[in-house]
């Protein structure tokens, strides 16, 4: 499915408010900050630093993260960057599906799977 141009943190000032403001759940794999927005939907940013692997498993990794992103359906009116721990990279899809879900009910958004 995929997430739209309106489901994404593209700017800077966006993402580094996030980082700011929010509360970070950290798991194994990924870790999730999510800041209460008023807007009418839920935009996501995913961060996949060296830690991880090289450029090829990074972009992997981000891709997936992408795609459960646009899977989920967590409440409206939220910020939410994904960060991948370095162990995303040995992760299988569900595995770090699963991973995402459990840190975003831990960080208080509910999500329909």
């Amino acid at each position: 499915m995929g997430l739209r141009r309106t489901q994404r943190l593209t700017h800077r000032r966006e993402i580094a408010a996030v980082y700011r403001k929010a509360r970070a759940q950290r798991g194994q794999l990924v870790t999730v900050r999510a800041l209460r927005t008023n807007l009418p939907v839920c935009r996501f940013g995913f961060a996949v630093g060296g830690p991880v692997g090289n450029a090829v498993v990074r972009n992997r990794v981000r891709r997936r993260l992408r795609e459960i992103a646009g899977d989920i359906s967590p409440a409206q009116g939220w910020d939410v960057m994904l960060s991948a721990q370095p162990g995303a990279a040995r992760a299988g899809f569900q595995e770090l599906r699963r991973a995402v879900g459990d840190a975003l009910q831990r960080a208080g958004l509910q999500t329909e799977r």
